[in-house]
């Protein structure tokens, strides 16, 4: 590849074959647009056939493959509606709702609701590259947008909306086929990293007992004999430290996700701006492997291990420490089987809005072993499969950045 004197109509890494300025062109230009339709769902002749039917919901910017299709029509409730056959290798454009300008590969032949556009390329234009282009061309979609109650994107203001494309068909097939084996190598690493995952709870599930048994299913060698029930109020100790912020107790942040993390790495809800009197404000104290959930989001997985660093937080977070192995307790809270016991511990009429107070949280039991040998064992066990899992992780991390860095070479972007 080559780079080129950027003009906004001349992408700054090129084939060394291609040359000359991109073309403005229509969606229309490049390819017959029209959108799909639903069968009324009240006629059961029209539904449960072996038509292909997609909603906008299988339009996630991604590859589309048969996995997507949820329900089916008959070819009566096709003909029956505005519904259309879309041809393989065709790209789908969400137009409402929550998947408004997401963009899709379509892989096999298949109907549309009314919520879905479909772009079938003509022969001067090659799929797989209108597919990469627009995905980045979300701002340009969502600027289209329009409406009120069900606001979105119409068929006809689709159809007028300009993009740049190669002023060939070879340059254009060059790209996509390019983006799309970084794609594959993208999605073979996700794999990798959701199999690791899948290990990791399988083995969970056998390291620990199941709910309504006493020993676990796989053990170590040199450990028998039934665990007992202990309850959280006999291992845990509620840490009621408060501090203002220090450089040696920084503000941290508590996610969903991902725990203890530093406010400049939360993704979402960076409010810390909005807090007028910070340096003064009096925070909770966590110290390096402190266990901490969320009374109001514990019922979704906010239970965490910190494995940052010594830090403050905010004072709505329930704070422990302990004595024993606190790389266990966190793999032991964080089962499934026990967030979902957890839930049914929270107080509140409304899912969204319970909350599990300190004192509940204690008095619940939890299997435990009687050897904490037993305990550190698992525990290595886990934090090694976690290692690998980040490993993992962070490969994916760089193929995506590679990705996203590549095409921002590849692709032109116009002055304004």
């Amino acid at each position: 590849m080559s780079s080129n004197n950027y003009n906004g109509r001349i992408p700054k890494l090129r084939f060394p074959e291609f040359s000359g300025e991109w073309k403005e062109k229509s969606l229309e230009e490049l390819g017959f647009l029209t959108a799909g339709g639903t069968p009324s769902t009240s006629n059961s002749k029209y539904w449960g056939g072996d038509v292909n039917w997609l909603q906008s919901g299988a339009v996630q910017n991604c590859i589309i493959t048969e996995k997507a299709v949820v329900r089916k029509i008959t070819k009566l409730g096709l003909q029956n509606s505005a519904a259309y056959i879309i041809r393989p290798n065709s790209v789908l454009i969400a137009i409402t709702g929550a998947t408004c300008a997401n963009v899709g590969y379509l892989t096999f032949e298949s109907a549309a609701n009314q919520s879905v556009v479909s772009i079938e390329p003509n022969s001067d234009n090659n799929a797989m590259f209108l597919y990469q282009k627009l995905l980045t061309e979300r701002a340009n979609i969502l600027s289209y947008k329009g409406g009120s109650a069900q606001s979105g994107v119409t068929l006809g203001s689709l159809k007028k909306m300009t993009i740049l494309v190669p002023p060939s068909l070879a340059e254009q097939e060059k790209i996509a086929s390019c983006l799309s084996e970084l794609d594959k190598m993208i999605a073979e690493q996700g794999q990798k990293v959701n199999s690791l995952k899948g290990k990791k709870q399988a083995l969970m599930q056998q390291l620990i007992p199941l709910p309504g048994e006493t020993e676990p299913r796989l053990r170590f060698p040199g450990f028998e004999g039934a665990w007992v029930e202990k309850k959280l109020g006999d291992i845990l100790i509620e840490r009621k430290e408060v501090s203002v912020i220090t450089d040696d107790l920084p503000q941290l942040s508590f996610t969903i996700a991902e725990g203890v993390i530093r406010p400049e790495d939360r993704k979402t809800n960076q409010r810390d701006f909005l807090m007028k009197d910070k340096d003064s404000k009096r925070f909770s104290v966590t110290r390096l492997n402190d266990i901490i959930y969320n009374p109001a989001n514990v019922v979704f997985g906010a239970i965490h291990k910190n494995n940052l660093c010594d830090g403050v937080v905010s004072p709505i977070y329930k704070i422990f420490w302990t004595k024993e192995n606190s790389d266990f307790l966190n793999y032991l809270l964080r089962r499934p089987s026990f967030i979902a016991l957890l839930a049914s511990r929270a107080e509140g009429t409304v899912t969204k809005l319970k909350t599990l107070k300190a004192d509940a949280f204690l008095d619940m039991l939890v299997p435990f072993p009687v050897e904490p040998s037993e305990q550190d064992m698992i525990a290595d066990c886990l934090v090694s499969l976690d290692k690998l899992i980040t490993v993992e992780n962070n490969k994916l991390d760089l193929l995506k950045n590679h990705k996203k860095g590549l095409v921002q070479q590849l692709f032109p972007h116009p002055i304004e």
